[in-house]
């Protein structure tokens, strides 16, 4: 029995970094139609050009739906004539249109998209609709008394309370946030928790208003003392004989990869270090105590990087 096989291959390189080509017009790449719109690269619009892409950018249905349900929009300079260059079947094509230009947001700002809306004048339609999401919101350090009130009420906190208790840390930073769009100040401050000697911190989420922390997380801290201990610990791990064993004959960043990863057991700092072996493809994550620099255990990973399985004795 004949079996017939086609297989369709469509490329497409990156109109430019950072922006996603959101829709397809009538099925045709970017630039191609079967009116073959003229190229305007080098061209500048006149006063009436630039009022003839903003009435065919907006009666679009596209647009028009896009600025539904709540969206507010504002508008980036005058259209102009936009131009980039992609890559099609891997050749290189410089393309040039006439564009409007907007942020569009949703939910009071709190979702922005930078939108460039390509025109095709002489066919009066929208050739494609280019859009590339930003971040919403804007990180300030706090100062002043907001500054105070926030450490006060996080260091209040029951649970901020039970993680830094005994240890030594130092308030490295608070941040408050504004719209980027809008410059409105939300009520919502991070307080940096950095427990001294380690690559630990924690951000103490505090709502200044109803006065109560609303979330801890974790992240890491650049320290120079906590980086030591880490890379003190990933030898003495490499050098115990079970993690020996599975990298003997194996080069470092050819045979096999190193993650480090710092943590606190009962307020006492270990590292874990795990290896992931390429061939055959496995992970051993071995922990040291930085207080008697040995390891206390290895493992075969389970899942991730740092999930423990199986103990290796």
């Amino acid at each position: 029995m004949k079996r017939k096989t086609a297989v369709i291959c469509l490329f497409m390189g990156c109109l430019f970094v950072g922006i996603v080509v959101s829709m397809m017009i009538r099925g045709g790449m970017l630039g191609e139609s079967n009116e073959h719109p003229k190229n305007w690269s080098g061209k500048q619009l006149t006063e009436e050009e630039k009022a003839e892409v903003l009435r065919i950018a907006f009666n679009d249905t596209r647009v028009k739906e896009m600025l539904s349900d709540g969206a507010e929009y504002k508008m980036i300079d005058e259209p102009d004539v936009m131009s980039r260059t992609s890559s099609k079947e891997g050749k290189k094509v410089t393309w040039a249109y006439p564009a409007m230009h907007m942020h569009v947001g949703k939910d009071n700002w709190m979702s922005v998209g930078q939108i460039h809306v390509l025109v095709d004048l002489d066919n009066k339609n929208v050739i494609d609709i280019l859009e590339h999401p930003i971040k919403p919101l804007m990180p300030l350090d706090a100062t002043g008394e907001e500054r105070e009130e926030a450490i006060r009420i996080a260091l209040a906190n029951e649970s901020v309370k039970e993680k830094i208790e005994g240890l030594e840390y130092g308030i490295v930073n608070v941040v408050t946030y504004e719209k980027w769009m809008t410059q409105e100040k939300l009520d919502k401050y991070d307080v940096y928790l950095h427990i001294n000697g380690t690559e630990i911190k924690y951000i103490a989420r505090v709502n200044l208003t109803e006065g109560r922390v609303t979330g801890i997380s974790e992240s890491t801290w650049d320290d120079k003392v906590g980086l030591e201990k880490t890379l003190k610990a990933s030898k003495i791990a490499q050098n115990d004989p079970r993690i020996k064993e599975k990298i003997e004959g194996k080069i470092k960043e050819e045979d096999y990869e190193v993650y480090l990863q710092q943590r606190l057991i009962e307020k006492r700092l270990v590292v874990d270090v795990c290896i992931e072996i390429k061939e055959p493809p496995e992970r051993y994550v071995a922990t040291v105590d930085t207080e008697e620099w040995r390891v206390i255990g290895v493992w075969k990973v389970a899942r991730g990087f740092f999930e423990r399985g199986k103990e290796i004795k």
